[in-house]
Parts: structure tokens; sequence; C-alpha cells
């Protein structure tokens, strides 16, 4: 994004902790690249899209004048929790304004009984690819797309099927512009926790194939982005 990366962490000094990590809450910050190429002097990415709860993996659209990104369910500033006092997570979308991020607002596919959470924008801003656990699911978390419509508006999701999603967890999609998805899941055969996945969404073949031991390590392996 603009000559740097945006990415996820939980480094801020002050503010609440999560209970479940004893970390910060997630932010989401940009580094712009140095001379070498290399990431340097993070900071906060947007006043406007950072709140005082957690926000997730984030995905631009090819005008990088749309964002969609993964934050805590929260109601005017305030968190809000389900019937069993769970606080889910919801995917949103936001526009590029004149100085930062404006007309924030949750996509009509999210629920305040389950979790939708890091989307992968197609190339050609088609499609939206993400992870939820909604009901009528295969494991915990499966692998969802949904196609805009001819309105703009996100059409109902469709489960990617038992040939792509696991009895396990299946997360972290990234759609590349040549059609092939990387993911990460812990319900595939010989998987050691997160372990991350490829499949071609266009053509015949939906074979899973693991990234192997160049990628996959001994704990979660999680995100995967191609330049």
């Amino acid at each position: 994004y603009q000559n740097g990366i945006v990415f996820v962490s939980s480094r801020q000094k002050g503010g609440p902790v999560d209970a479940k990590t004893q970390e910060r809450y997630s932010q989401l910050y940009f580094a712009p690249f140095d001379p070498n190429g290399d990431p340097a002097n993070p900071q906060q990415f947007s006043l406007e899209i950072n709140s005082s709860l957690h926000e997730g993996p984030v995905t631009f659209s090819r005008s990088f004048k749309t964002m969609y990104f993964t934050r805590n369910n929260m109601k005017n500033g305030v968190q809000k929790a389900d019937e069993t006092g769970t606080v889910r997570l919801k995917i949103y979308e936001a526009k590029k304004g004149a100085i930062d991020w404006v007309d924030v607002k949750e996509l009509p596919f999210n629920a305040d009984n389950y979790s939708c959470v890091h989307p992968s924008v197609s190339a050609d801003g088609k499609y939206l690819f993400f992870s939820s656990d909604m009901p009528g699911g295969f494991g915990g978390f499966d692998l969802y797309v949904s196609e805009r419509g001819p309105g703009g508006s996100w059409k109902t999701p469709a489960n990617l099927g038992p040939k792509i999603n696991s009895v396990g967890n299946d997360a972290f999609p990234f759609i590349h512009s040549s059609g092939t998805l990387f993911f990460s899941s812990n319900g595939y055969e010989g998987a050691q926790g997160l372990d991350m996945y490829f499949v071609e969404t266009e053509g015949g073949d939906t074979s899973v194939v693991s990234l192997g031991s160049q990628f996959n390590s001994k704990e979660d392996d999680r995100g995967f982005i191609l330049n």
C-alpha cells in the first residue's frame, strides 16, 4: 500500500489488554519501504479505522479507494456481545477520503452470533473471500466467498465446500490475481497447528496443496501474500 505495507500489531504502549492474549488490542500500522525495500518506521495506519478494540487483517481494492478489514463487533464505539457474552468479529468497509478513511460500515452478511474475518478482495473487485464460523459449515471456521451484485452490494456468501474446507479451522485467505487461493488450516492430515495451503479456484482441479516445510513450521503459520 503506497510503497509500504499495512500490518496488524499489538505494539501500542497504552490501552486495554486482551484477557486471552495478555497483549494490547491489535491495531493497523503502516510501514513505508526504505531504499532497500525493507519496511521501516511503522506508524498508526488510520485514526478513523483504529479503535479501542481489535482491528485485524485488511485488504484493498486495486484502486486503493476501498478497504475491507476485520474488527470486533461494535456499535457507537462500544463493543457488542451476543447472548452468551461473546464479542464476535465482523468485516467492515471504508472509503478513502481527502484526509483519512471515511464511511466505515459493516458488510451485510455479518451477524451478532457468529464471526466473519480475514477479508481478501479479488483483483477485479467482484469477489470477497473470508473466513467464518457461521452455521452450516464443515468445521470450526470455513472459507466463504461473496460476489458483488450489479448494484454494488455483496450477495449471500457461498461456502467453498468440503473439497477445500476441512473439519478444523480454515482461515486467513489470500486470493491472488491468477486465481490461486492461499489460506491457513489446522484440519488437514499432517498439519502442525495452522499450516499454509493453496488451491486453484479456476479450472477443474480443486486439490488442496501444502506449501511444504519451506514455509510451514511446527508453530502456527497464518498469512501469505504475493506481491
